[in-house]
């Protein structure tokens, strides 16, 4: 049997000028670390419009985070732990709030989680230092 590899994916989306429709832009941040190792960390601006909500980027987050690590390990050997300061998408992927209105978005994050053995997700608060913080920081330099 192969050695499960713990991997710690933490994930942040952010969005400007929620207001104004039309004008709203999003971006997310991640990092994924193996034994406290950084291992990857990505940012990415997603663009402008209606459908460029912050819960839109925490789910962009949480796909192309999973993704990465799905491209540098095999996935049988993979127990993923994903962070995320989103409470509602934490909620929707363990099935407690229905994804009504991000279905899209879930329907792609949970066909990448399908892929692991093992995975688990947290709602964890930003505060400073902490992974969610660095991942923040990553969604917001995507803006400039």
């Amino acid at each position: 049997m192969n050695e499960q590899i713990k991997i710690i994916l933490a994930t942040d989306g952010a969005s400007r000028n929620n207001q104004k429709r039309t004008e709203r832009e999003a971006t997310f941040g991640y990092l994924v670390e193996r034994d406290d190792e950084l291992i990857a960390e990505q940012s990415e601006y997603l663009g402008q419009g209606s459908q460029y909500t912050n819960n839109f980027a925490e789910y962009q987050a949480v796909i192309n985070g999973i993704r990465e690590v799905s491209q540098r390990f095999s996935t049988d050997q993979i127990d993923l732990h994903i962070q995320s300061d989103s409470e509602i998408l934490v909620k929707q992927l363990v099935g407690e709030y229905n994804a009504k209105k991000m279905k899209d978005q879930y329907d792609i994050c949970v066909d990448e989680l399908s892929s692991l053995n093992n995975w688990e997700v947290e709602h964890v608060s930003q505060s400073p230092g902490n992974r969610i913080d660095r991942a923040d920081g990553l969604a917001e330099e995507a803006f400039d």
